[in-house]
């Protein structure tokens, strides 16, 4: 390790309006939805279970950041419930 110039990245804030979304799934299963920016422009929809383990991803067929936002914003449950059926696990 080379102590004499200590690599720090910055770290971006969150980009102001970011969202996350909270549904049930047709088990009664509590989940949240929430944007990620990926590497090579990409944007994932994660889903995180309330009170359960583990991480789902979806690549969202969106052009931008901004625009995957809107989708978010305007899905209704039936929208994320479809989004989530399609999820891959983490990892």
């Amino acid at each position: 390790m080379n102590l004499a110039f200590p690599h720090v990245y910055p770290v971006d804030p969150l980009p102001e309006g970011d969202l996350m979304r909270s549904f049930d799934d047709e088990h009664g299963g509590h989940w949240q939805a929430a944007l990620l920016e990926a590497s090579f422009g990409n944007i994932l929809l994660i889903f995180s279970r309330v009170g359960g383990e583990g991480v789902l991803h979806k690549t969202l067929e969106t052009a931008n950041y901004h625009e995957a936002e809107q989708w978010l914003a305007g899905s209704d449950d039936a929208a994320l419930r479809a989004s989530l059926a399609e999820a891959e696990p983490w990892g």
